[in-house]
């Protein structure tokens, strides 16, 4: 009774969204992408190969599931919810087929049957796990975590969420905190594994020269963080070069047009270089490359969204890492690490500072690998 009420409620929302979302996209590109591909699944079809099928949202959990692939083996099916997450699932693994998730009332029908389910993270949608099972699939949560932000809208939805846990067979939290919000929610087999992401050693696919003096990195910035970051910068004195690399490549330009009303600001497509002293990488998927030239690492989406950032990859590639506050979606991960410096608007000019002489930082423990390959046993 409940999943025909469900099916009847996501069914009546889709056909009242879709003639206003169709509007949308004809002057949204990105909309136009998440129309065509997750609601009418124009070129997304159904997988063909029975294996096993990996869903992760957008671009972090793209690259965060690089070890649960690897591992596995065989026929590997993904989806993803974001054309980022999709593009960068496609680079990442070539074998793997990829498609984009389809909006849930279209899954009883897109699905096919598959070995596994393992999705990564927050991705707690009731049709998805439903289908899966219906279809035969083992099914597997990894790397779960309720944020602080959303703890309370889980708990108002309760009767829902511990209906999507009864199709889920194994849970693997990634901190205490999170294991004791799953139990809550009337999830079962709770486990804590960690972080997958503490797994991954990041590639590098070029490697640039490093130029001289202190290079800061201003890493996935949003609205208003290029401008606070490089006039924080500039502030401390520390001199060298800042490479300002904005999160979304819709940004670059007018990011470019407000900081060039005061500085000198090269775009790393034109120039190839950073030989000026304030260089705008225009260009998304080389944060890695950055990170081994840089000494110091601002990380974006602390200030302005407070989100935070992935401080993993500027970790492992040895900068000191400055991050706003705002880290509630990375919370887990940088209790993982010790000597982060941790700054706000007011006093950012001088963290960046500090960091010029601070010890790097470094994990408080390693990842472990053994537990994580037992639980990729029993997921299966």
């Amino acid at each position: 009774m409940f999943n025909f009420f469900y099916l009847l409620l996501i069914w009546s929302l889709y056909l009242i969204c879709l003639p206003f979302l169709l509007l949308v996209s004809i002057y949204d590109k990105k909309m136009r992408v998440f129309v065509c591909k997750r609601m009418l699944l124009v070129k997304n079809p159904p997988f063909t190969k029975k294996g096993v099928w990996i869903h992760c949202a957008s671009f972090g959990e793209a690259r965060a599931i690089s070890t649960i692939v690897s591992s596995v083996g065989g026929d590997i099916n993904i989806t993803a919810a974001t054309k980022a997450g999709f593009d960068e699932a496609r680079r990442l693994y070539p074998n793997a087929q990829t498609r984009y998730l389809p909006f849930e009332n279209l899954l009883p029908f897109w699905t096919r049957e598959q070995k596994a389910l393992i999705v990564v993270d927050a991705e707690l949608w009731y049709e998805l796990f439903r289908t899966a099972k219906k279809r035969g699939a083992k099914t597997a949560l990894f790397n779960a975590r309720i944020s602080d932000k959303s703890v309370g809208t889980y708990r108002r939805f309760r009767f829902l969420f511990s209906r999507v846990f009864s199709f889920i067979d194994r849970i693997y939290a990634q901190g205490k905190i999170d294991k004791e919000r799953l139990l809550e929610l009337g999830a079962t087999k709770v486990d804590i594994l960690g972080n997958i992401k503490l797994a991954q050693k990041p590639a590098i696919k070029h490697l640039f020269d490093k130029p001289d003096g202190i290079v800061t990195v201003a890493a996935s910035t949003h609205e208003g963080e290029e401008r606070l970051i490089l006039d924080a910068w500039k502030k401390s004195g520390i001199g060298g070069k800042i490479l300002i690399a904005p999160r979304h490549s819709d940004r670059f330009l007018s990011v470019y047009n407000d900081l060039k009303k005061d500085c000198e600001v090269a775009l790393l497509s034109e120039t190839k270089n950073f030989e000026a002293d304030v260089v705008l990488v225009d260009q998304l998927g080389i944060l890695n490359e950055l990170y081994a030239i840089a000494d110091i690492a601002v990380l974006g989406g602390s200030f302005a969204i407070k989100k935070g950032h992935n401080p993993l990859e500027p970790l492992f590639l040895g900068c000191t890492i400055v991050s706003g506050e705002g880290i509630e979606n990375q919370r887990s991960l940088f209790d993982e690490i010790d000597g982060v410096i941790f700054a706000n608007e007011d006093n950012l000019k001088e963290k960046i500072l500090l960091a010029q002489k601070a010890e790097k930082p470094r994990l408080k423990n390693d990842f472990d690998r053994a537990g994580f390959e037992q639980a990729l046993k029993d997921a299966f």
